[in-house]
């Protein structure tokens, strides 16, 4: 997969260090409400690997406790849900 500027998409399987890309992303978005794994593990394990790379996190608009934990961990921006949506185009 990949943006509509041609670059790559690529999709955590774990917070492992070895399911990490390789080359550092020029941005990392990160669900708060993700199940697949604990996105503050993923933001951890993003931060220890490249700590100056952007990262952006979305919640519902109702969880305004897990934007203040991710601002916290060190995310770039964070935004409501309905706000990423209409950003994302812009962030990509």
């Amino acid at each position: 997969a990949e943006t509509s500027a041609g670059a790559p998409l690529k999709f955590l399987r774990s917070t492992t260090p070895s399911d990490l890309p390789t080359e550092e992303p020029a941005l990392v978005i990160v669900d708060l409400e993700g199940r697949r794994f604990d996105p503050f593990d993923a933001i951890e394990a993003v931060r220890r690997q490249w700590p100056a790379v952007a990262v952006v996190a979305f919640y519902s608009h109702v969880k305004e406790e897990l934007a203040a934990r991710a601002e916290a961990a060190g995310v770039t921006l964070t935004l409501a849900r309905s706000q990423f949506v209409r950003q994302l185009p812009e962030l990509l």
